[in-house]
């Protein structure tokens, strides 16, 4: 865990990986999971890659396990198999809501840097009506289940780019049958139009501007208040924390970015210290960030619920 009376970073304080639960918890976190696999992985014929995975790997493992030594060891396969099934029990015994402060520092995700290099596209960018949409493959699959669990009634981005994930958070929005605006600027301002999208022009140093008070206020919850500019992050948060309701999710994307827009602070450093500031009102939700293996996302350990 993070330690000290500074506003730590990822990268400052002291880490140390929360144990691993023992007798009774042990087992109760085993079967609850074997349970949750079995349940919505595992259907005849027709299981997941992780449904087969478990099945057919991690419980002879587990079974070989409690038999006890004499057996021939394992290969390295499968040694990384019981060490990713243990960092995941490790997680789960934390709980699904977790203060950011008691996450793992930014070490990397639980999947391989060049398979989340390549996660964007190769031949071309991902696009969304033929614009470019600057999303990975795993936050294409992670962004319509945190709308469908939330039901947005507002959704705020800062930092439209070229404007191809608005579009597309829009298309999914009226796909789930949710009645949500959104509201999204950038320093330029696209050419784009959308029945369910405010383009503006506007910069996060006076995002007071483009977002004021009176539009906030009236604005219906729930929100989800997308956060992708990197620019003046701490201030930015600060201005919308009181607008936040409990209930309201805020994410912020690439929070491992250094500094940008010729800003010392890194961003990672900026937001640790508004949620220093303000510790007990936001849990990371780790069903989200970890739903494909450890911050498998683009917003590493910054999924937010405002408590």
């Amino acid at each position: 865990m993070r330690t000290g009376s500074h506003p730590p970073g990822h990268t400052l304080g002291l880490f140390q990986h929360p144990p691993l639960p023992e007798g009774t918890r042990f087992q109760e976190e085993v079967q609850r999971f074997l349970a949750e696999v079995q349940r919505d992985h595992v259907y005849p014929g027709v299981n997941t890659y992780l449904g087969n995975t478990v099945l057919h790997t991690l419980l002879p493992l587990l079974q070989g396990a409690a038999a006890g030594p004499g057996g021939p060891p394992p290969d390295e396969q499968r040694v990384q198999m019981m060490e990713m099934f243990q960092a995941h029990i490790r997680r789960r015994a934390q709980g699904r809501l977790v203060d950011y402060f008691e996450r793992p520092p930014i070490q990397g995700r639980g999947v391989p840097e060049t398979v989340f290099a390549l996660s964007q596209g190769v031949s071309d960018c991902l696009r969304w009506r033929g614009v470019p949409l600057f999303k990975t493959v795993f936050d294409l699959g992670l962004y319509p289940r945190l709308l469908a669990d939330l039901r947005p009634r507002t959704l705020f981005e800062c930092g439209t780019a070229s404007g191809g994930g608005a579009l597309w958070l829009a298309d999914q929005l009226a796909a789930l049958g949710i009645d949500c605006h959104i509201y999204t600027y950038d320093l330029v301002k696209p050419d784009l139009s959308h029945p369910g999208v405010t383009f503006l022009q506007g910069d996060s140093h006076r995002v007071q501007e483009v977002f004021p008070p009176e539009l906030l206020s009236r604005a219906p919850h729930p929100w989800l208040f997308l956060e992708d500019a990197h620019v003046n992050l701490d201030g930015l948060l600060s201005y919308v924390h009181p607008f936040l309701d409990p209930g309201d999710y805020l994410v912020v994307e690439d929070p491992e970015s250094g500094p940008v827009g010729g800003e010392g602070a890194r961003v990672e450093d900026q937001l640790g210290g508004f949620l220093w500031r303000h510790r007990e009102a936001y849990r990371v939700d780790t069903f989200y960030t970890d739903f494909f293996g450890y911050n498998a996302s683009c917003a590493m350990d910054a999924i937010f619920r405002r408590m």
